[in-house]
């Protein structure tokens, strides 16, 4: 028992719920993120015991850096931190 992810299928927008209380709490993650993936981001801290403030601070981080790791020009996931464009733009500039 702990934190889950509950997903709409049909447009794709999750959040997190305990699987204790049954309550869903946080932000609404586009269907473009992984809420699994900011969990592991998070590491040791649990969500449950954020307050409001806090879990939305740390969603802003965690975005925050995803934003600094993707291509400027295409927005996919780049895995040299020297450069801010994902290998097929770095070879086309």
């Amino acid at each position: 028992m702990g934190v889950r992810i509950l997903e709409n299928k049909e447009d794709g927008y999750k959040c997190l719920y305990c699987s204790v209380t049954m309550w869903a709490f946080g932000p609404i993650f586009y269907k473009d993120e992984d809420p699994q993936e900011f969990l592991e981001w998070l590491g040791r801290i649990d969500p449950r015991s954020l307050t409001d403030k806090e879990l939305e601070n740390k969603v802003y981080d965690w975005r925050k850096t995803l934003e600094e790791s993707n291509c400027k020009i295409c927005g996919e996931p780049i895995n040299n931190a020297e450069s801010d464009l994902c290998l097929q733009h770095k070879l086309e500039d």
